[in-house]
């Protein structure tokens, strides 16, 4: 559904430099952790455990781009 330095899908915003985007740190708890539901999101829910979350909001905030 992402992209990540030019490769993956449309459906969803680009990654690449998710983690230099403004309020990266409160766009993953929104997006993970079910607090945004109901905001439009088309992105699926998912039930992480908290080191699944940890580690996925890990690396996305370490995605820095070009």
């Amino acid at each position: 559904c992402h992209s990540l330095d030019g490769a993956g899908g449309t459906r969803g915003p680009d990654l690449t430099a998710f983690g230099r985007s403004q309020n990266a740190e409160n766009r993953v708890l929104l997006h993970f952790t079910g607090i945004g539901a109901g905001s439009g999101s088309i992105m699926p829910g998912y039930q992480l455990s908290d080191e699944e979350l940890s580690s996925l909001a890990a690396y996305l905030l370490s995605l820095k781009g070009g």
